[in-house]
């Protein structure tokens, strides 16, 4: 009983790791469109059903130094 309880709790840290994996992957890669110019961070915020505030703060919080300059388009610095 106690190996069950025990194996259930490993597989639920697996599969939050991989979801967290999966994140940082999508962030990593959006990160880099916005910063190449492939993507606007007006395009971004409406692919993802959020506002242009809140993407910031998501790509900050996640390690990105970001900031917008005057034409809209991203800049920053992988941390």
């Amino acid at each position: 009983e106690m190996c069950k309880v025990i194996e259930e709790m490993r597989k639920q840290e697996r599969e939050e790791g991989r979801e967290e994996g999966r994140i940082e992957g999508y962030l990593s890669l959006l990160f880099k469109l916005l910063r190449n110019g492939t993507l606007t961070i007006e395009q971004a915020a409406a692919n993802n059903e959020t506002s242009i505030p809140v993407l910031l703060d998501q790509l900050r919080n996640a390690g990105y130094d970001v900031s917008l300059k005057e034409n809209g388009t991203v800049f920053g610095i992988e941390s």
